[in-house]
């Protein structure tokens, strides 16, 4: 036996449903660009990373948020590792510096990549280029010579 349920909807009028959305007015291409250090570090040698941050428009660039993360074996020592911005204009760049110091510990050479990414509220139409990073070449010091003096 099958049975068919039919109701009546004497209320036509309110089965839809109608929702806006806002579209984001602004566009910008943020773009990150980042420097390491040239020289072989060791423990205890400061390292500076600087990030430079580029607003390609077309428009300014609301909530803009500049995340930094160190790699293992570096400690910053100065600069901040998130930084925000209320804005940045369109053509507009600005330059932060992180210093980190080599940890102790460090028994093999190594090379560690430091990385930062932007975002921002507005719509940006190039994500390709919103991290950056950076590479420092980290060496272990020197093993000290045993001392080779004999006494008699």
């Amino acid at each position: 036996m099958n049975r068919r349920l039919l109701f009546w909807d004497p209320q036509l009028a309110n089965n839809s449903i109608t929702a806006q959305v806002a579209a984001n007015p602004f566009t910008a291409d943020l773009a990150l660009g980042m420097n390491g250090p040239k020289d072989l570090a060791t423990i205890g040698d400061l390292v500076t990373f600087t990030i430079m941050l580029t607003n390609n428009g077309p428009d300014e660039a609301k909530s803009v948020t500049i995340t930094d993360s160190h790699p293992a074996g570096l400690t910053p020592v100065s600069g901040d590792l998130v930084v925000t911005l209320p804005s940045l204009a369109a053509g507009a760049s600005q330059t932060f510096t992180i210093i980190a110091s080599v940890d102790d510990g460090l028994t093999d050479p190594t090379t560690v990549a430091n990385t930062a990414t932007v975002t921002s509220l507005a719509y940006d139409s190039d994500l390709t280029n919103n991290t950056a990073s950076a590479t420092a070449a980290l060496n272990p010091p020197a093993p000290q010579p045993a001392d080779s003096a004999q006494t008699r």
